[in-house]
């Protein structure tokens, strides 16, 4: 048993708690949460869906019922579709908080039962990868999203509509309010800034969570390889030998569990999360060359970081997902590979079982409708360049 297995939990989870507690999602996750914790939640997750429908509602209204010029409709249709998807994937981190919480007992239970150094150094080095992915995506979706929402409005004339007027990133709000007026327009703005904050915060968290959770599977997987090279390395030595194949069994019906858990958790985030990158990646290469042909280097400065960062959110997770896979292959290649026939006939005859289990890679899904991986990263940017060379011409 590990005596330190709370330490290594509070480490594992600790940068998905951060994001997860920013938005409110985590005391519905977590079982030990306080009153307070609570209260605070509900206030955050009341607050931030407001900012979502603050921006979405008065966006679209502009852009269905007002606007007749093509080329400003594709303008708008990304951050309108984009606010949406926000707040489809905020929904979901609340729906699926039972089922994130289920996932993250299943982890604590695989702290507990680590036996050797050795299991807990591969356990927590794909805790650190996890880490760091999350690490980088919330350092390229807060500087290239805040670059949108504060330098963009401050120092390009992208959404100037005319000298005097004050920019504002999402419009519409003319219909309802003054929205030139002071305080109106400070209100408005800051509205956007928290928006903003939800928007990165909300995606970050996400990328997070499947960063955490298929690193911790790949980690799962790869103390299974161990185990089955410490099988063969001590038969005939100690007594054991039984108690060793008992665990491996054990332990690969807990993978299989875990790695089904963590696909029904994250099937419809993964499917959010690509649509939006899809969408935003679109419509962001799209106005990179608009602007770039204006002339406007701050504005395109800022989308060439928008379509940065959101490829780098899909890669993160297609490789997440290929990940997954590469390491379900190189188990059940571990099953036949290692000197079975060195072991005693009954021994051999029970990996029979676990070999024809392995045969099934675990593999991440958007939706049940595609699978996760390097392929399907590489069809995303197909994707996107055919959908921006469909706005040019709609828009020319």
């Amino acid at each position: 048993m590990n005596k330190n297995y709370e330490e290594d939990m509070q480490y594992t989870v600790k940068y998905s708690r951060f994001f997860l507690k920013a938005i409110g999602v985590w005391p519905l996750i977590a079982e030990h949460t306080s009153t307070r914790e609570k209260i605070v939640s509900i206030f955050l997750i009341i607050f931030f869906s407001f900012c979502v429908l603050f921006v979405l509602i008065p966006s679209s209204y502009y852009c269905f019922f007002y606007v007749t010029d093509v080329t400003v409709m594709i303008e708008l249709y990304g951050p309108i579709s984009y606010c949406a998807l926000i707040g489809v994937k905020y929904c979901y981190l609340g729906v699926k908080a039972t089922t994130y919480g289920r996932c993250m007992k299943h982890m604590e239970k695989h702290w507990i039962s680590v036996e050797d150094a050795e299991q807990r150094g591969i356990l927590k080095g794909n805790t650190s990868v996890a880490r760091k992915i999350t690490t980088v995506c919330a350092v390229l979706f807060y500087s290239s999203t805040g670059s949108y929402y504060i330098a963009m409005p401050l120092w390009s004339p992208v959404f100037r509509r005319s000298e005097t007027d004050r920019p504002l990133v999402h419009p519409g709000y003319e219909f309802f309010v003054d929205e030139q007026a002071t305080p109106t327009y400070e209100f408005i703005f800051i509205m956007h800034c928290c928006y903003c904050f939800v928007t990165c915060s909300v995606s970050t968290a996400n990328c997070s969570l499947i960063a955490l959770f298929s690193s911790h599977a790949r980690g799962l997987i790869q103390v299974q390889v161990a185990r089955l090279r410490d099988l063969v390395e001590h038969e005939g030595k100690d007594i054991k030998s039984q108690s060793r194949l008992s665990v491996i069994v054990k332990n690969h019906v807990e993978i299989l569990t875990f790695t089904k858990n963590v696909a029904q958790a994250l099937q419809e985030v993964c499917f959010a999360e690509v649509l939006a990158s899809v969408i935003v990646t679109c419509a962001a290469e799209y106005l990179c060359v608009l602007e770039f042909k204006n002339h406007n280097t701050i504005a395109t400065g800022t989308y060439l970081g928008l379509i940065f960062s959101f490829v780098f959110n899909i890669f993160i997770i297609c490789y997440a997902g290929q990940l997954l896979v590469d390491e379900g292959e190189r188990l059940g290649d571990a099953y036949y590979d290692i000197k079975w026939y060195n072991l005693p006939k009954k021994k051999s005859a029970s990996l029979i079982l676990i070999i024809a289990a392995s045969k099934k890679s675990p593999k991440l899904t958007g939706g049940k409708i595609f699978e996760i991986s390097i392929p399907t990263f590489s069809s995303v940017l197909r994707s996107s360049v055919v959908y921006m060379n469909l706005c040019q011409a709609v828009s020319a």
